[in-house]
């Protein structure tokens, strides 16, 4: 059986893992929610190349462990370079959002289930991240700021 190559060459995002199929050198984009159902950081998975002509079977790994506000941040330093400044605003400020969600996860309830030291169970804990996840999930940029800045 023939050994699989891995790809030489990736570029994680906060929304794609691009890597270059080590076959025909073709620039495979997989998106995590589409191509990989999957967006958790990747240790390691098999793809296929999404080149027709290739389509053979490589292996990724090597993604960005950071958090998901600090990856969209990341993103921008591409943004920039093909001097897409408003895309750059947009993904800076999805990353305040993000990191505001963040924020309140640790100090409302993260924080309280430490303290507790274990009284509550994972799957109460869990059903408590859904309801504020609910909660503010429809909330402005500028309705999380302030909630954000009054718990400071």
């Amino acid at each position: 059986m023939e050994e699989i190559l891995y790809s030489k060459k990736t570029n994680p995002t906060y929304e794609n893992f691009i890597a270059i199929c080590p076959y025909c050198d073709f620039k495979n984009i997989f998106n995590r929610a589409t191509d990989l159902k999957d967006s958790n950081p990747i240790g390691f998975k098999t793809v296929k190349c999404l080149s027709e002509k290739c389509e053979k079977s490589f292996n990724i790994n090597g993604d960005l462990v950071s958090p998901a506000y600090q990856m969209l941040i990341f993103d921008c330093y591409d943004l920039l370079k093909e001097k897409k400044y408003s895309y750059c605003i947009l993904n800076l400020a999805q990353a305040f959002e993000v990191f505001f969600s963040l924020y309140l996860r640790i100090k409302l309830i993260y924080k309280p289930f430490a303290i507790q030291r274990g009284k509550t169970r994972v799957n109460e804990l869990n059903e408590i991240i859904k309801f504020l996840y609910e909660a503010i999930k429809k909330y402005p940029y500028l309705k999380i700021r302030n909630i954000f800045i009054n718990f400071l």
